[in-house]
């Protein structure tokens, strides 16, 4: 006599533990709902008239509604000598992530150029030449990459190459890490990152990923770097979690006093907390304001204001409790 076992594999990237916890019924350690990735693209959309400059020197770049792959708008550029097009914002790379670029582009000939910066801004990644596409119509190019030099720096470009003629449109980029996103940390997992437990620090923005399983007293944390002005972080305080802490890192210009608050101007948080030139402090009770807010149901913002920036930048490590 013998038995048979039936196993369903739902997710790749689950570990040996993982898939043996829950074939025995033993809830694992993270649950949500709904979460997806964001873009690193700012307005891949093209649905503000913002963020995309000049690469090189095209005769035409601007907002259009002559052609759109969705939404209202795409970008248009037209060229008249080589090497000119579009430029994003730039964004956050780490060392040996792999990467996906998306991009919707509507040509005039059969051919568009794509350059991906690296992050430490030392030169490309790649910048290829993407021929045959459809002339007159939306061809979707897909770019994988590993990153070799990981920074801010880094930036994607669309661009007519050799080309020293044309008109393109350009709509819905959109890119992000792929693969294994991060070295999951199970004590920073929040409703907009998930914690990256490598040296890189590599957070995950995600979105809407409810908490469902997690006990009373379980501690996250959300990590937001570069804050130079008055910052409204939207629905960053999970339903049922309150502050306990916080870490202040000064990394840039003089002394700031600061008010944090789900409020603006309430400083429910702290109120008037000076931070050092330069400097990190951890801030805890009685600092932090007793009863500090939170929300049974619905999540809060959490806002960083000062009326003495300056030139001051600063990190903060949100450290957050579940209460009940």
């Amino acid at each position: 006599m013998h038995s048979q076992y039936f196993l369903r594999f739902y997710n790749r990237d689950l570990t040996f533990a993982e898939v043996r916890a829950l074939t025995s019924g033993i809830p694992v350690t993270y649950i949500d709902s709904g979460a997806s990735m964001t873009t690193l693209i700012t307005n891949g959309s093209m649905e503000a008239d913002a963020n995309w400059a000049n690469y090189g020197t095209p005769t035409t770049q601007e907002r259009s509604v002559t052609q759109k792959h969705s939404g209202t708008y795409s970008r248009k550029f037209t060229v008249n000598a080589a090497n000119e097009g579009i430029q994003g914002d730039a964004f956050i790379t780490a060392t040996g992530k792999k990467y996906r670029h998306i991009v919707w582009v509507y040509p005039s000939g059969t051919a568009v150029n794509i350059g991906v910066q690296k992050g430490d801004n030392s030169g490309w990644l790649d910048n290829s030449q993407y021929p045959g596409l459809n002339s007159g119509a939306w061809n979707r190019i897909v770019v994988n990459l590993t990153e070799s030099a990981g920074g801010g720096g880094a930036f994607i470009v669309i661009h007519s190459g050799a080309e020293t003629s044309g008109t393109w449109y350009v709509d819905d980029i959109w890119g992000g890490a792929i693969g294994l996103l991060v070295e999951y940390n199970s004590s920073a997992m929040h409703i907009l990152q998930w914690g990256d437990n490598s040296s890189n620090e590599n957070h995950g923005d995600v979105a809407n990923a409810i908490p469902s399983n997690l006990p009373v007293g379980h501690n996250t944390r959300y990590v937001k770097k570069g804050i130079t002005s008055n910052t409204t972080f939207g629905n960053a305080l999970p339903p049922l979690y309150a502050v306990k802490g916080l870490v202040l890192e000064e990394t840039a210009g003089d002394a700031v006093v600061l008010e944090i608050s789900t409020f603006a101007g309430r400083d429910d948080i702290i109120a008037g907390f000076s931070l050092g030139s330069v400097g990190m402090e951890y801030v805890n009770s009685p600092v932090i304001s007793s009863g500090h807010a939170f929300s049974l149901t619905s999540t809060r913002s959490l806002i960083v204001e000062s009326d003495t920036w300056g030139t001051s930048s600063i990190n903060v490590w949100f450290l957050l409790e579940k209460v009940m």
